[in-house]
């Protein structure tokens, strides 16, 4: 599917590092490098107030930081983009968005909604990385097709239950097969080219890729029994 593809091809560096710049606000402290570490807390904590930055978004973005899988969210993705966007619109990822924050000079025009929208962000990342594999792909078509998301889930099999035919869901739905086929091309097209932030349709893929050669029946064996995904989900979309 274009979405799986576009998926797998999607950039992102990794956190790890900045992860272990800050862990001296995450304790316990050991190692030869923890007077250094404290220090250069101690520091920046000292230049933040000296400059009258927000301490409270300062705090979101330690926290931010700590949360797995957000370093492949991108500012253009349908259900959290925006608010990657409503807190910087230069920057390009939830990454790049916390680097920035983390090194700034002067706070955003209205520190406190950019708390809060940071704040957002983070509990949404978290959130997303506990939903089933059908839950999130039908969230990514919702978001791009907030009146009629289902019928392009039933078209391409986004909800678990095999892809089928337009006239087979026009029939179902009361509208006819060219209505379907608009509907379906209009949603698609607002996917392609996105980077979409979809982690239980990496699990799902990485796992896949460890099962085959396998049926698709196994598949979904497979899939429900790891936890991915709460029904048999068919993957002959």
């Amino acid at each position: 599917m274009e979405l799986s593809e576009s998926i797998r091809n999607r950039g992102g560096a990794s956190i790890n590092q900045r992860l272990d710049d800050w862990r001296v606000s995450r304790g316990p402290f050991s190692g030869a490098r923890v007077l250094v570490d404290l220090l250069t807390a101690l520091e920046a904590t000292r230049l933040r107030a000296q400059r009258g930055l927000s301490e409270e978004l300062t705090h979101q973005v330690e926290k931010a930081l700590r949360v797995a899988g957000g370093e492949s969210l991108t500012a253009d993705d349908p259900r959290l983009g925006y608010l990657i966007q409503s807190i910087d619109g230069r920057v390009s990822s939830f990454d790049r968005l916390l680097t920035r924050l983390m090194s700034r000079h002067k706070d955003p025009r209205k520190p406190e909604e950019a708390t809060d929208a940071l704040r957002q962000l983070r509990l949404q990342v978290r959130k997303l990385r506990r939903v089933s594999l059908e839950e999130e792909l039908m969230g990514i078509l919702f978001a791009v097709s907030p009146q009629r998301g289902d019928i392009v889930a039933r078209v391409l099999g986004f909800d678990g239950k095999g892809g089928t035919t337009l006239q087979v869901v026009g029939d179902e739905v009361g509208v006819t097969r060219e209505r379907v086929r608009q509907i379906t091309k209009k949603a698609t097209s607002e996917l392609e080219g996105r980077n979409v932030y979809a982690p239980r349709l990496d699990d799902a893929i990485a796992l896949i890729d460890e099962s085959v050669p396998c049926s698709a029946e196994e598949v979904a064996s497979v899939l429900k029994g790891s936890g991915i995904s709460r029904i048999s989900f068919d993957i002959r979309g």
